[in-house]
């Protein structure tokens, strides 16, 4: 072979290899890994992972999964598209912020986001997870702390949220906070809430399930305020609201209700278990199956005759 035809060759094949890269990059990549040991100017590969999730969401396609491949810390991010963060067991991925919130979620009206094993404490950072537009979002086995405001802040409209097997402590205002004039719907199942000002909190037209979850050592447990035209729903089924200030508040401020039903949950040594406020509904939907007892006050308010108690 001449030296000239090697070298058109090599040209060639550089060419084409430069073409393949910048279709990769346009299109993104279906499966991204960040590591401590990763670099953000590499491709975030599993041999040349990306240091941050900030970087690994750039080259990451919409509906593609990021993978943490060993423990440590790996910065604020906005997701603006359909993905997945997946930690594995065993490894403690983190997002620490020292200031603004540490996960901002501003997707699509049909995109789909899952957080799976993440810890978030704050270094003074506002909110864990805002979520401000999305179709639905899963969180999953996370752990959220020490936040100024929420844990996680919901005010998506039209959205649904699933959180389950997640811990949120320390929330300056709320553990987990919904909130919008339009549709929120919401399911919370073997989660726990502690240290906050309200654990869990609705607003506006929103419609939360919570089953077999706690909501302990805060100034309020679960807490229907509705000040909207819209109802707020709040269903608590196997809930535990103990050793708050408030242990469940429902009230309306607005002209909307504010409804509360409970069923086999346990209200008590809370200073007051069951605080039911003008414009609001309580009630037991099976008679006889919630404990409101061992509270300084078990019920302030009035409750619907359906609500026997025990």
């Amino acid at each position: 072979m001449s030296k000239s035809s090697w070298v058109v060759r090599a040209s060639v094949m550089l060419v084409l290899m430069v073409c393949v890269t910048l279709a990769v990059d346009a299109q993104g990549v279906g499966r991204a890994f960040v590591s401590v040991r990763g670099v953000n100017t590499d491709p975030c590969s599993y041999l040349q992972p990306c240091r941050t999730f900030g970087r690994a969401l750039e080259v990451l396609q919409a509906g593609g999964e990021i993978v943490v491949l060993d423990s440590g810390g790996y910065g604020a991010a906005t997701i603006n598209k359909s993905c997945s963060i997946f930690v594995p067991l065993g490894i403690h991925a983190s997002v620490s912020p020292a200031s603004g919130d540490g996960l901002i979620i501003a997707a699509g009206a049909t995109d789909t986001v899952l957080i799976r094993g993440l810890n978030m404490s704050a270094k003074g950072g506002v909110n864990g997870i805002n979520v401000t537009s999305v179709g639905v979002l899963y969180v999953d086995n996370c752990q959220i702390s020490n936040f100024s405001a929420d844990g996680i802040r919901f005010t998506a409209p039209n959205a649904l949220l699933v959180v389950k097997d997640t811990e949120i402590r320390d929330a300056g205002m709320a553990g987990l906070y919904l909130a919008n004039a339009d549709p929120i719907k919401a399911f919370v199942t073997r989660c726990n809430f502690s240290g906050c000002e309200s654990g869990v909190e609705i607003d506006g037209q929103s419609s939360l399930v919570v089953s077999d979850s706690s909501a302990s050592n805060n100034v309020n447990g679960f807490v229907v305020n509705n000040t909207s035209s819209a109802p707020a729903v709040m269903t608590l089924s196997q809930a535990r609201a103990v050793n708050n200030t408030n242990g469940v508040i429902t009230s309306a401020s607005g002209s909307g209700a504010a409804n509360l039903s409970f069923v086999y949950s346990l209200m008590s040594q809370n200073s007051v278990g069951l605080s039911v406020g003008a414009g609001a509904v309580a009630r037991g939907s099976n008679p006889g199956t919630t404990a409101i007892s061992g509270n300084t006050t078990d019920v302030s308010g009035v409750l619907s005759e359906a609500a026997t108690l025990y």
